[in-house]
C-alpha cells in the first residue's frame, strides 16, 4: 500500500481525540478530589469523626451499599480531606494518631489484619504475643477503615476491637445481614451506627458524569450523559462504575444518541464484569463454573473439592480443600455480586442455593479457559 495513503488514513482517525484525559474515566486509579461527586451521607460521616477527634467519643460505623454506590470512594476521600486539615484540627485540640486503611478482601483472615495493623510479618508469633502487639499499635486515638468486611472469616477480631482497644472503626459491606450474624458476646460491645448508601439516582448519576465529562472529555452532550444516568439507575442498580466507563465510550466516539449510549452502557456492563472475573483465583474460577450445574453448594463443596484435588491438581498445589474455605470463597463471589446465596432446607438439614447472575456464554468460556489450562500443565 502507498505509504502517503496509510499516513493519510492515520491522520483522518476521528475516534479517540475527544479524550482530554483517560484516567478519569478509570475505576482502578484513585479519583482526584475536583471529580468526586460527595454524596450526601459524607456530612453524617465526617461529624462522627470529627466528635471522636475532638472528644475522644468513639463511634463504630458500618456503611451499607450496593457495588458501585460510591462506598470505598467516600471514605478515602473523607480520610484524605481530615488528613490535610490535621494541623488546623491540633490548633484546636482536636487530634488523632492514625488512620488506618485495610481492605478486607486482600486480608481476609483475623492475623493478616492484626500483621497490618502491627506491620510487621507475625508469622510463629505466639497468639498472645500477636494480641499485646495488636493493643500497643492501636493505643491513642486510631480510625481503623475494614473496607468489604463481609469478607472477613473471623469477627472475633470485633471482640478485641470493641472490648480491648478504643479504636474507631468504620466498615464497609454490602451484607445487611453481615451484623445479625455475629455472636452475642461481640454484639453487645460493637454496636455500630449503620450508615446507608442508597443506589444513586439518575439525577445524582448525572452530576457524577458531568464532573468527569468536564475534566476527561473535551466535547459532551448533557442529554446524552442524562440518558446514561436514567438507564444505569433503571438497569443496573445505579452503579456508578458502569455510568462512569459508558461515559468514557460515549466521549471516545463522541456519539449521544440513544442507540450510541445503549450499546456503551452494554459494553460497559461487560467490562465491569470481565474485570470483577479477573479479581478471582483459580478456585473461585472454578465454583462458578460447577455452581452453574449444581447450585445447591453441599453437592458443589464436594463435586468442588474432588475437583481441585484431582483434576486440576496441577493448577491447585494445595492437599486439601474445607468446607469453611469453600463458604469463604462463596462469600467472595457474592460480595463481587456474581452469584446470590438462597437459604434452604433439604431434609433435616440447611444448605444454600446458588443463583447466577453471570451470563451462560461467559460462564462456559471460562470453563473451556479452565480446561485448556488443565490440558496445558498435564
Amino acid at each position: 500500500m502507498d505509504q502517503n495513503k496509510i499516513i493519510n488514513l492515520f491522520d483522518d482517525l476521528g475516534i479517540g481525540v475527544n479524550i482530554k484525559d483517560k484516567n478519569v474515566f478509570s475505576i482502578e486509579i484513585e479519583p482526584k478530589p475536583e471529580y468526586i461527586y460527595d454524596r450526601p451521607e459524607v456530612e453524617t460521616l465526617i461529624q462522627k469523626i470529627l466528635i471522636y477527634i475532638k472528644y475522644g467519643i468513639s463511634t463504630h460505623l458500618l456503611l451499607l451499599g450496593e457495588k458501585g454506590s460510591g462506598k470505598t470512594t467516600t471514605i478515602k476521600r473523607v480520610m484524605k480531606s481530615i488528613i490535610d486539615v490535621r494541623e488546623e484540627l491540633m490548633k484546636r485540640q482536636g487530634y488523632f494518631d492514625k488512620f488506618i486503611y485495610i481492605n478486607v478482601r486482600e486480608c481476609p483472615t483475623q492475623r493478616a489484619i492484626m500483621g497490618k495493623i502491627i506491620g510487621e510479618n507475625i508469622y510463629g508469633y505466639a497468639y498472645n504475643d500477636i494480641i499485646e502487639k495488636f493493643k500497643e499499635a492501636l493505643k491513642g486515638r486510631v480510625i481503623l477503615v475494614l473496607d468489604d468486611i463481609d469478607l472477613l472469616n473471623s469477627r472475633d477480631l470485633f471482640y478485641y476491637l470493641t472490648r480491648s482497644v478504643s479504636v474507631m472503626t468504620i466498615s464497609t459491606l454490602q451484607n445487611i445481614m453481615w451484623f445479625d450474624n455475629l455472636d452475642e458476646s461481640t454484639k453487645s460491645s460493637y454496636r455500630p451506627e449503620k450508615i446507608f448508601f442508597p443506589n444513586y439516582t439518575s439525577e445524582q448519576l448525572k452530576e457524577i458524569l458531568m464532573l468527569r465529562a468536564k475534566y476527561g472529555l473535551y466535547h459532551y452532550d448533557e442529554g446524552g450523559i442524562a440518558l446514561i444516568g436514567i438507564l444505569v439507575a433503571k438497569n443496573y442498580l445505579g452503579d456508578a462504575r458502569v455510568a462512569i466507563l459508558a461515559l468514557y465510550h460515549a466521549g471516545l466516539e463522541n456519539k449521544w444518541d440513544e442507540d450510541s449510549i445503549k450499546k456503551y452502557i452494554e459494553i460497559a456492563s461487560n467490562e465491569i464484569l470481565e474485570y470483577t472475573l479477573s479479581k478471582l483465583d483459580f478456585r473461585q474460577l472454578v465454583i462458578l463454573t460447577i455452581l452453574v450445574d449444581q447450585p445447591e453448594t453441599n453437592k458443589a463443596y464436594e463435586i468442588t473439592k474432588d475437583a481441585l484435588l484431582k483434576k486440576y491438581i496441577n493448577e491447585y498445589k494445595y492437599t486439601t480443600y474445607s468446607k469453611p474455605t469453600f463458604h469463604q470463597d462463596l462469600k467472595v463471589l457474592s460480595t463481587y455480586g456474581l452469584i446470590t446465596l438462597i437459604k434452604k432446607k433439604v431434609g433435616q438439614y440447611y444448605t444454600y442455593e446458588a443463583e447466577i447472575h453471570v451470563p451462560k456464554d461467559t460462564i462456559t468460556d471460562i470453563s473451556n479457559n479452565l480446561e485448556q489450562k488443565f490440558h496445558k500443565s498435564s
